[in-house]
């Protein structure tokens, strides 16, 4: 008995002590050299409890005292073979420590055999793993709530998945991802999208096109969930398993619900449109007109001709009056229209104000294939309609082509002239000109 009662003491418990249960005296048996709190070799049970309160932490002492008391000891040891108290006391340092205290029977069932071990050490590594799981878990859930909605882990050679979700009621997890894909397809996936969403996520394929693309690859996807349609971007990639990196991935899912940003991005196209581009006519505006042709003309060669073109629709205000604002919007449309329609994408097109276009071609001046755009341009404007009542509407078209270190306000000064030149003649024609050196204005 003493070897086994010196094994305990060496291995596990701090203090082991015997109870006589009809007296309810105790006597140490044995015990470790700087035990945390030493009491008599012998005396009554109560009076080394009552020794022990004073170090027992407040919220502990109701129940410590409880727990302890023989009689109760008796019943559950007589019930479950042992009885456990847990507690926490301050050591001579002030300390906290974790305590239990363990009672069993004697072998004759006269007597109780007390142990009392230190679980500071193994409480702590228990708390600190549960901080570390609690963290890993919040780290989880912020993962799942700020940055994708939810997301999968699937072992590709069992189909075997595991669900991350924000809203179980609506995403309804399943146990494989076979089933969790024909889920998804019925019941949130909106029907034009269905059948490709199907085949894309088909799992052979899926791990296919994360291979051909790197070991990630993304898609857009529409679902309709209680509160309307919602845009996400599906995430695939594959990630090693921990334990045997070298023999196993699985594929790892995840969907982010982008609608309020893509409503955020489409506002800010819509704020750039509008700070850049005529609402009418989508054209550029003046301002952006005006900032694009100066970055040119600094950044360009002073040898490269551009060519700079002025225009005005024809009695513009007489129409206006005559048809009213609506019908003349729609001649601004149109002239918009005509312009994309004439010009090379590369050109700057813009409404410089009212009824006045501006055109720079950058890098050409080519002026019998400039002469063709404009006859082009021409014919459209002429075949415009109100309704289905032709109205033929007439352009004032000047021009210059010079070399690339003339300033815009030259450019624009000498095709204002030749405009000019068309509009004494009647209006409806076209002037080109080639730039004038002594008419150079101020930078």
């Amino acid at each position: 008995m003493q070897n086994i009662l010196e094994t305990l003491v060496l291995n596990d418990y701090e203090t082991i002590f015997s109870i006589d249960i009809r007296t309810q005296h105790y006597s140490k048996s044995l015990s470790k050299p700087g035990a945390v709190l030493n009491v008599p070799e012998i005396g009554t049970f109560s009076e080394a409890r009552r020794m022990l309160l004073d170090r027992i932490v407040s919220e502990d002492r109701e129940r410590f005292l409880r727990e302890s008391d023989v009689e109760r000891v008796v019943e559950k040891v007589a019930g479950r073979g042992q009885h456990i108290v847990r507690y926490k006391m301050l050591d001579n340092r002030h300390t906290l420590r974790y305590r239990r205290l363990s009672f069993i029977f004697t072998e004759d069932r006269q007597g109780l055999i007390g142990a009392v071990y230190d679980e500071t050490e193994e409480m702590l590594e228990k708390r600190n793993a549960e901080r570390d799981l609690r963290l890993k878990n919040e780290g989880i859930r912020f993962i799942v709530r700020h940055m994708c909605e939810n997301f999968l882990v699937i072992d590709p050679e069992t189909d075997d998945m595991t669900i991350y979700v924000n809203d179980l009621e609506t995403m309804h997890p399943q146990k494989t991802y076979a089933e969790q894909l024909r889920w998804f397809a019925e019941n949130i996936v909106v029907p034009e999208e269905r059948e490709s969403y199907l085949r894309y996520f088909e799992l052979d394929s899926l791990m296919q096109k994360i291979r051909d693309h790197g070991g990630i690859c993304r898609t857009p996807c529409t679902v309709e969930l209680p509160d309307g349609r919602h845009d996400y971007i599906i995430t695939c990639t594959l990630i090693r398993d921990p334990v045997d990196p070298d023999k196993h991935s699985y594929l790892f899912s995840s969907a982010q619900d982008i609608t309020e940003l893509k409503k955020a991005v489409e506002a800010n196209q819509k704020l750039l449109q509008s700070s850049l581009y005529d609402d009418l006519t989508k054209l550029l505006n003046r301002a952006a007109t005006e900032r694009k042709i100066r970055e040119h003309l600094h950044g360009g060669q002073a040898t490269m001709p551009n060519t700079f073109l002025l225009m005005d629709i024809d009695y513009f205000k007489t129409f206006n009056d005559r048809y009213g604002h609506i019908t003349g919007d729609a001649v601004l449309k149109h002239m918009g229209d005509a312009m994309r329609g004439a010009f090379r994408t590369t050109d700057i097109l813009c409404r410089w104000g009212g009824d006045e276009f501006v055109v720079f071609l950058p890098g050409f001046s080519d002026l019998e294939t400039i002469r063709t755009r404009l006859a082009t341009l021409q014919e459209k404007m002429k075949a415009f309609k109100n309704g289905n009542v032709p109205l033929p509407i007439t352009l004032s078209i000047g021009g210059v082509v010079a070399p690339g270190n003339v300033t815009l306000n030259t450019l624009f000064t000498q095709a204002d002239e030749a405009l000019y030149t068309v509009k004494n003649r009647g209006r409806n024609g076209i002037a080109l000109t080639k730039y004038q050196p002594e008419t150079e204005a101020f930078p």
